[in-house]
C-alpha cells in the first residue's frame, strides 16, 4: 500500500473537528475534510503542471499547520517531497536543492527572495518557483503558481499515480540528515518506510489510546520529528498544536502557549531543559503554567544527566522519556532516559528493531554490555541517501539478511536491564593522549557555570606539540556586561573533570554558537565563529 492510501483510509470520527490548530494565529484550524482537499486538489493541481512521477518537490516555509498537506499533496501527485531546512545563506539553501535534485520550489512569501537567489543559484528555472500560501494567511496576489490556486481546482479530477506500484521502491520523502560533522544528505524514505514509522508510533510507548494528547510542534517542522508527530495527527491520534520555532530566549512565550492550549505532550530537545527549568526557578514563570503537561520526550542529540535530574526534580508530576533516533532509521528506543546515577540511559528498544554494536573501524561486533557503534536494522530504516554512493557504501554493513545502517553512536545494551545507552558519538569523539574524549560531556560542565548561556569544544592542535590535540571551547555569556575570564572557564573545568578534558587549547567568547533545528551543535561551523570581546 502507497503512503497516501494509507492516510486517506484512515478518516476522523468527526471530519469537521480541526486535527491542527495554529498557535499564533487565532481560529486559525485544519480538519480532516480540509485535509483531505487541500492533498487531492493541489494533487490534481501539479498533475496539470506535469510534474513527472517521482520527481522532486521541496517547501522552504516557517512552521505552518499546512506544511504536510502539502507535502502529502505533492506524494499525491506522485512526487517526492523534500522539506527544506530552513537557512539565511544562500550557498547552503542552494546545496539542498542540488542536493535532493529538486525539480519545483514552493516558498512561503517571506522566505521568496532567499528562495529565488538559491533557487538560480541551483540551475532551477523561475518559472518553477511557486508561493506557498495555504488557507486563512494573506492569499498572494502575483504571477507565479501559488497554493491557494492549486486548492481551487475539482478534487475528483486527481488520481492516485502510486496505486499499484512497490512501496518499497517508490520514495515518498528525502529528507535531509543532520548535517552537524558535513554537509546535510538527503535521505529517501520509501512509501512503505514511512508508513512503518507512522504505524509505529501509533502503536507504541508514545501512545495512549485512552487520552488522545494534545501535542504542541514548536521546534522546526522541517526535522523528522515533527514530520512524525504532525502525520499522529493526520491520522487522528492525537490533535496538534503548530507554533513558530522557538529559541532559549522565547522560553517564557512557549510556557504561555502550552499553559493557553493545555497542552499535554510535547518534545523538549536537550538543549532546552535547562532554560526551562531556569525559567520557573528565577520565577518568570510557576510550575503551575505547565500543569496539564502530562508527557515530555527529549532527544535529538545527548540528554546531559544533570539537565534531567533537574527537570524530573521541579516537575516531578510530567512524565520525562529520554528518546533515541535518526532520520535515516526512524525512532527506535524509548524509555526513562538518564540522570545522575545513569547517564547516557535511553531506554527499551523498540520490538520491530534489530541492534548491534560494532568497532567502527574493524567491523567486529563487540561483546555484550561493552561499547561499540550502534547499528540498526528494521523496516523504519530509509532507502539510502539519493545519489550519493559513497555515502550509501560507509553507512551500511551489507549482510545477506538485511543491511545494518551504521548511526555513528556509540553505546551498548545494560546487561541487567537491556535498556539503550549512549556513550557518545564517534564522528565527534576525540582522541587525547590516547584517552576518548566526548565534546559533549565538557559542554555540559561548562554550562553549569554560572555565567555561561551556551558552549562547544572542537579539538585544535596542541600548542606543545602540533602532531597532539587539546581542547577549545567556544561560549557565549548570559549577560555580554558581566565579567567572566577564560581562566575562570579553564578553572571550572578543571574541578569537574580530568586534566586532558579541560580546554587548555583556548576560550573563545562569541556571540552565539551554531545549532541545528534539534539545537544540535553542528561543529563544522564553530571555526567559523568570529571572537567578540571576551
Amino acid at each position: 500500500m502507497d503512503w497516501i492510501t494509507f492516510l486517506l483510509s484512515t478518516p476522523h470520527n468527526d471530519p469537521q473537528l480541526p486535527l491542527a490548530w495554529d498557535a499564533d494565529i487565532p481560529g486559525r484550524t485544519l480538519s480532516w475534510n480540509q485535509y483531505v482537499h487541500a492533498v487531492k486538489s493541489v494533487a490534481a493541481g501539479l498533475q496539470a503542471t506535469r510534474l513527472e512521477f517521482q520527481g522532486c518537490v521541496a517547501l522552504l516555509s516557517e512552521n505552518d499547520i499546512y506544511y504536510y498537506a502539502l507535502g502529502d499533496a505533492v506524494i499525491a501527485a506522485g512526487g517526492i517531497f523534500c522539506p527544506m531546512q530552513t537557512s539565511r545563506r544562500i550557498a547552503e539553501l542552494a546545496h539542498q536543492l542540488k542536493t535532493a535534485s529538486v525539480k519545483y520550489l514552493f516558498a512561503s512569501p517571506k522566505l521568496l527572495d532567499l528562495a529565488l537567489e538559491a533557487a538560480r543559484s541551483a540551475g532551477i528555472p523561475d518559472v518553477a518557483i511557486f508561493v506557498y500560501d495555504p488557507p486563512g494567511v494573506e492569499v498572494y496576489r502575483g504571477s507565479r503558481i501559488c497554493m491557494s490556486r492549486l486548492m481551487s481546482r475539482d478534487d475528483t479530477q486527481w488520481k492516485n499515480p502510486n496505486v499499484g506500484k512497490d512501496p518499497r521502491a517508490i520514495m515518498a520523502y528525502r529528507m535531509f540528515s543532520s548535517g552537524t560533522t558535513g554537509s546535510p544528505k538527503a535521505a529517501e524514505i520509501s512509501h512503505y518506510t514511512h508508513i512503518a514509522r507512522v504505524d509505529q508510533r501509533s502503536k507504541g510507548p508514545l501512545s495512549d489510546p485512552t487520552d488522545k494528547a494534545r501535542a504542541l510542534i514548536w521546534t522546526p517542522i522541517y526535522h523528522s520529528t515533527c514530520q512524525w508527530n504532525y502525520h499522529q495527527a493526520a491520522i487522528g491520534e492525537q490533535t496538534m498544536y503548530v507554533t513558530s520555532d522557538k529559541e532559549v530566549k522565547d522560553v517564557p512565550a512557549l510556557i504561555d502557549i502550552i499553559r493557553q492550549y493545555d497542552i499535554t505532550a510535547t518534545q523538549v530537545p536537550p538543549y532546552f531543559l535547562l532554560p526551562v527549568v531556569a525559567c520557573i526557578k528565577n520565577g518568570t514563570r510557576s510550575t503551575g503554567d505547565l500543569s496539564t503537561l502530562i508527557k515530555v520526550s527529549s532527544g535529538g542529540s545527548t540528554i546531559d544527566p544533570h539537565a534531567a535530574h533537574q527537570f524530573r526534580a521541579v516537575f516531578p508530576e510530567i512524565k520525562f522519556l529520554g528518546g533515541y533516533g535518526t532520520t535515516e532509521a526512524g525512532g527506535f528506543a524509548l524509555g526513562p532516559g538518564p540522570d545522575i546515577s545513569s547517564p547516557g540511559v535511553i531506554g527499551n528498544v523498540f520490538p520491530d528493531v534489530e541492534l548491534k554494536f560494532v568497532n567502527p573501524e574493524t567491523l567486529v561486533e563487540a561483546r555484550d554490555g561493552e561499547d561499540g557503534e550502534v547499528c540498526v536494522r528494521s523496516v523504519q530504516v530509509f532507502s539510502g541517501y539519493h545519489n550519493n554512493p559513497e555515502a550509501n557504501t560507509s553507512s551500511f554493513l551489507t549482510d545477506p539478511s538485511g543491511n545494518w545502517f551504521r548511526t555513528g553512536d556509540k553505546g551498548h545494551l545494560d546487561p541487567k536491564t537491556r535498556h539503550l545507552v549512549l556513550t557518545g558519538r564517534y564522528k565527534e569523539i576525540f582522541k587525547i593522549d590516547l584517552k576518548q574524549v566526548a565534546p559533549e560531556e565538557i559542554e555540559n560542565v561548562i554550562m553549569q557555570h554560572e555565567a555561561i548561556e551556551d558552549a562547544a569544544v572542537l579539538p585544535v592542535p596542541a600548542k606543545h606539540d602540533q602532531t597532539q590535540v587539546e581542547v577549545k571551547a567556544y561560549v557565549v555569556k548570559k549577560d555580554v556586561t558581566k565579567q567572566v575570564s577564560a581562566e575562570d572557564i579553564i578553572a571550572f573545568v578543571a574541578t569537574k573533570l580530568s586534566s586532558h578534558k579541560v580546554p587548555r587549547g583556548g576560550v573563545v567568547f562569541c556571540n552565539e554558537i551554531p545549532r541545528n533545528a534539534l539545537k544540535k551543535v553542528v561543529r563544522r561551523k564553530l571555526r567559523e565563529i568570529d571572537a567578540c570581546e571576551g
